[in-house]
């Protein structure tokens, strides 16, 4: 497998498949022979209490598999629909199940880039950063948020750090209020903004410095 699951499954999947192949060849090897050595036949021994009541429930075991496996050869068409209807509910349960390489958390916070095209200047820029702040500020499930733009040399990139409320007072999750934001976020002409909750545990590249910043607190 590529990428970061690769990275961190690579030891995982190595120990897993060289335990199997010693399986197999301790399987194929030394308990065959060990088995020609030392297993006596059952008619030399006498067996205890738990033995027999081992043996007994072993047996019982697998009478009621064998029961089992009549009943279903003799009952092929249902269990064949039974069988496609897991099918089908495996392949819409994985369809609509959330899936993720790290679950998703809400810790109380957002990070947030502002894409603007290239030519633009850098009080174009600053000017659409404060739209997008305002917007963002006018959510009332935000607290605070801290915003810079030119950093690295370039002018048409901005990123925004944000704050949330207490989770008591937002009474919605992280994810809810960035769902809640893209659509009035998107009405900026000429700057594309992304929001993304913030994560204990995430992959990505290393942040520039800023030359610029914007910081502003929401009035309550």
């Amino acid at each position: 497998m590529g990428g970061v699951v690769g990275r961190l499954f690579r030891e995982f999947a190595v120990t897993l498949s060289v335990a199997i192949a010693v399986s197999l060849i301790v399987s194929l090897t030394t308990t065959p022979a060990m088995c020609a050595k030392f297993l006596k036949s059952n008619k030399e021994y006498s067996h205890g209490r738990l033995y027999r009541a081992s043996e007994a429930t072993f047996e019982w075991i697998l009478s009621g598999y064998a029961a089992g496996l009549r009943w279903v050869l003799r009952h092929q068409f249902p269990i064949l629909l039974l069988t496609l209807a897991t099918i089908a509910t495996s392949i819409s349960l994985y369809i609509m199940v959330p899936k993720g390489f790290f679950p998703d958390q809400d810790t109380g916070r957002l990070n947030g880039n502002v894409q603007a095209s290239q030519d633009i200047s850098f009080q174009d820029m600053r000017g659409k950063l404060t739209q997008v702040v305002g917007i963002i500020l006018s959510d009332p499930a935000i607290d605070t948020v801290g915003a810079f733009t030119g950093g690295g040399g370039t002018t048409n990139t901005a990123r925004m750090f944000v704050s949330l409320k207490p989770l008591n007072e937002r009474k919605v999750s992280a994810t809810e209020v960035v769902n809640r934001l893209r659509p009035k976020l998107a009405r900026v002409p000429g700057a594309a903004t992304f929001l993304r909750p913030v994560q204990d545990v995430s992959v990505g590249g290393r942040q520039s410095n800023a030359h610029s910043n914007i910081h502003c607190r929401a009035i309550i």
